[in-house]
């Protein structure tokens, strides 16, 4: 029985924090030969095919079909490659988790929008018009407000410049914000909330009380209402 994990580049990843490479090692523990590829060792040449690493390192041309699982293991952004990456596995004949098409058809960012009653006041849009236009009450003077911790990108729409090392800067300065905030109503350190954000951290409901990420856990809608 073989396996394939298409993931990030490894060298990428954080061998403490990420859970990709916790499956390729317990699965290779118990006898299963893992092979891992990335989106761009992908291709179609008469048949779904990927250019797989095995655990010596070596890289070989194999049929996506010849696996017994695939394991869809890239992080976003959904962009075109991935797009195209999930198409090229759709045609593989083989189980793969997360699902191919589940990826296409269920967007992250957008799977919760049939569940609107259940949400706050959303917005989704690409066009800056529009989300200035239907953004939150506006002043007087007819400005929008702004939460105490949202941030203001301006731009010009015509002709925009991205310097990457600002952006790169703005996001290093984001994360800080918010393992700052995190560090405060958890009472864990920062140190601790830098590693445990580094990658996805999954929690059960009684380890995230621990962690302090919540009050209780509820087992009933009983106590929904009562409060």
């Amino acid at each position: 029985m073989a396996w394939l994990v298409v993931l990030d580049p490894i060298d990428g990843l954080a061998p403490k924090t990420d859970t990709s490479l916790a499956l390729i090692d317990e699965a290779r523990r118990q006898g299963i030969d893992v092979d891992t590829a990335t989106i761009g060792d992908l291709f179609f040449e008469r048949h779904a095919a990927v250019l797989a690493t095995d655990n010596t390192n070596i890289k070989k041309e194999k049929r996506l079909g010849d696996y017994k699982l695939i394991l869809m293991r890239k992080e976003p952004p959904y962009d075109l490659a991935f797009h195209y990456a999930t198409h090229l596995l759709s045609l593989s004949g083989t189980l793969i988790a997360n699902s191919a098409t589940s990826l296409r058809n269920f967007n992250e960012k957008l799977i919760a929008l049939p569940f609107k009653k259940y949400m706050p006041p959303t917005l989704v849009s690409s066009s800056a018009e529009i989300m200035y236009c239907l953004s939150p009450p506006q002043t007087n003077a007819g400005k929008p407000n702004s939460p105490p911790n949202s941030k203001i990108f301006e731009s010009i729409a015509s002709a925009i410049s991205i310097n990457f090392n600002d952006s790169s800067k703005e996001i290093l300065s984001i994360r800080a914000k918010l393992n700052k905030i995190m560090a405060t109503h958890t009472g864990q350190s920062i140190e601790k909330i830098e590693v445990d954000t580094d990658r996805d951290n999954f929690m059960s409901g009684n380890d995230s009380v621990e962690y302090g990420l919540i009050d209780k856990v509820l087992d009933s809608r009983k106590e929904v209402v009562s409060e």
